[in-house]
């Protein structure tokens, strides 16, 4: 399950990176300037970026699936059975795109205009000329309202210098090769340049976006990972191919000391094909990033769960206690 988890969330991160890379092309600074300038929307092709991102996700998806089936037929070659496939045509697989497709679309097109509408209101409070708005707007892309203002505050440092040069070097995610820079003209008792401030904030940026894409990438692709492997496990079960008494689940935390309280106790927890396992905190989850379930207990998860396929099909395979 390991290789499956590591390879859907490479699939992920290249899409993201292709996304973002999209975006960015469909969007030079000029046109955004011209748009702002005119009061037309200074953004375009959200939705199509949106939709090439789900694509992405429906490949890792299918990718997952097809991986999943031919490791389900490795385990009924041993008992005479035919070898299962992954059908991208299935209902709940074709549901599964379009629900990804609606969710991306919403979800970046929504984050963006927020990003947009605050770039604009702040340029109409300081009498910001539209080139000036137009590369906050570009600079936005790829991140939060929360992670952009973050980026506002270290830009403001900057430029106030003294003693908010040290707030801006012990800030999270700050850049080495910038610190240094920081640090020489604090010693110094100079102001840094405007290059060094725009090059010191676009390394900040940069940090994180690349911090957002891997989170992204990794709490979808253990969720798509786990969705693909479920949904080929259903679809052998449909067609004959297998009996759920034969299908055995077990929850594994990462054992890393920042697994959250609420999972510690599900280590090892075993359940029967279709039985949810169970939280600390009483919520149920059908896999790791579950997205039925509370963002608390599925944000940045490292959990998995493996399945095991049992030659002789028992009638129910009784959940063990949590150990811990």
């Amino acid at each position: 399950m390991s290789a499956l988890i590591t390879a859907t969330q490479g699939r992920v991160r290249r899409a993201r990176a292709a996304m973002l890379a999209h975006l960015l092309d469909e969007n030079p600074l000029d046109r955004i300037e011209a748009a702002v300038a005119s009061g037309a929307d200074p953004i375009v092709g959200l939705i199509d970026a949106a939709w090439r991102f789900a694509a992405g996700e429906f490949g890792a998806y299918f990718a997952g699936g097809q991986q999943t089936a031919k490791w389900i037929g490795a385990q009924l070659r041993r008992v005479e059975k035919r070898e299962p496939v992954f059908d991208a045509s299935d209902p709940v697989a074709v549901q599964w795109a379009q629900q990804a497709k609606l969710d991306q679309v919403r979800e970046i097109t929504d984050e963006q205009r927020i990003l947009i509408r605050d770039s604009l209101i702040k340029g109409a409070r300081t009498g910001a000329n539209p080139r000036v708005i137009a590369k906050e707007i570009r600079a936005s892309i790829g991140l939060t309202e929360y992670q952009s203002r973050i980026v506002d505050n270290y830009r403001r440092e900057l430029e106030s210098g003294g003693r908010e040069y040290i707030a801006a070097m012990q800030r999270e995610l700050s850049s080495g090769v910038s610190d240094r820079v920081i640090a020489a003209a604090a010693r110094d008792g100079r102001a840094l340049t405007p290059a060094q401030i725009e090059t010191a904030v676009d390394r900040y940026r940069a940090n994180w976006i690349a911090m957002r894409s891997e989170a992204i990438a990794r709490t979808e692709g253990l969720r798509i990972a786990h969705q693909a492997t479920a949904d080929a496990y259903q679809q052998a079960i449909e067609r004959g191919d297998l009996d759920p008494g034969q299908i055995k689940q077990e929850w594994l935390t990462s054992h890393l000391p920042n697994v959250r309280h609420t999972h510690q106790p599900m280590d090892r927890q075993v359940r029967a094909y279709g039985e949810p396992f169970t939280t600390g905190a009483g919520v149920l989850l059908r896999y790791p990033c579950d997205p039925a379930a509370p963002i608390k207990e599925t944000a940045n998860c490292a959990c998995v769960v493996v399945t095991r396929v049992n030659r002789v099909p028992s009638a129910q395979v009784a959940p063990s206690n949590a150990v811990g």
